[in-house]
């Protein structure tokens, strides 16, 4: 292929562009364009598939599709069921937050963060999901992994540091996001009236933390919306 001065030749190169043409159709079907598990299956460089796939754009005039944090879900998803599927003692997570998150549906986790990024980004007002959609999708999964359990998890930057291996950004970066929706899932079950029934544990007592507090009224609150919206 040849446009101007920039030419593709057979070779390692061709696969690289090869590569970057399956991430851009990936792309424009709305799906994750799966830039790195696309390098391993080529054998490439991810950084050297990065430049290749930012070359191809350029040379076409293509615009790349903006990406939502929806579509980081389905790799989230692959990465941890993959570091579950270690030994307790050959995975990164503590052994508490491992033996918690062995024990919960990542199918419905998915399907609830789904449903959750849907609600935020028609009721938040930040601009969150626009300026940092992997961080905003990683922190939704992390919200709903713990609406899933019903409870916070433990160590949870260990889970953090999981996702930045696959996200290719640092924990922190990828938390930032976490507070802001936790405040925005509080929020909702504000409007509901909601709050006071959920500030108790399992157990009776009172545990009106932010994080039990949304972990334990997620789910609900996600129904509710959807019937009031219905």
């Amino acid at each position: 292929m040849k446009n101007g001065s920039t030419k593709f030749r057979w070779g390692e190169q061709a696969k690289a562009v090869s590569g970057a043409c399956l991430a851009v159709a990936l792309r424009e079907s709305n799906k994750p364009d799966r830039l790195k598990e696309i390098a391993l299956l080529l054998g490439q460089k991810y950084v050297y598939l990065q430049r290749t796939l930012a070359t191809l754009l350029a040379s076409v005039n293509l615009k790349f599709p903006s990406t939502t944090p929806s579509h980081h879900i389905p790799n989230l998803l692959s990465h941890l069921f993959q570091e579950l599927k270690r030994l307790p003692e050959e995975t990164i997570l503590n052994v508490k937050l491992y033996s918690q998150l062995k024990g919960l549906s990542l199918q419905a986790v998915a399907d609830l963060s789904y449903a959750f990024l849907e609600t935020f980004a028609i009721t938040s007002k930040s601009n969150l999901i626009q300026s940092s959609p992997s961080s905003c999708a990683v922190s939704a999964f992390v919200i709903c992994l713990e609406g899933e359990l019903g409870k916070s998890l433990s160590e949870i930057k260990d889970l953090y540091k999981c996702f930045s291996q696959v996200c290719h950004l640092s924990a922190g970066a990828l938390a930032r996001p976490y507070r802001a929706m936790c405040q925005e899932v509080l929020k909702w079950m504000k409007d509901l009236n909601w709050v006071e029934q959920y500030k108790k544990n399992a157990t009776g007592r009172a545990d009106s933390t932010l994080r039990n507090v949304c972990a334990r009224g997620l789910k609900d609150a996600l129904r509710e919306i959807d019937q009031i919206w219905r």
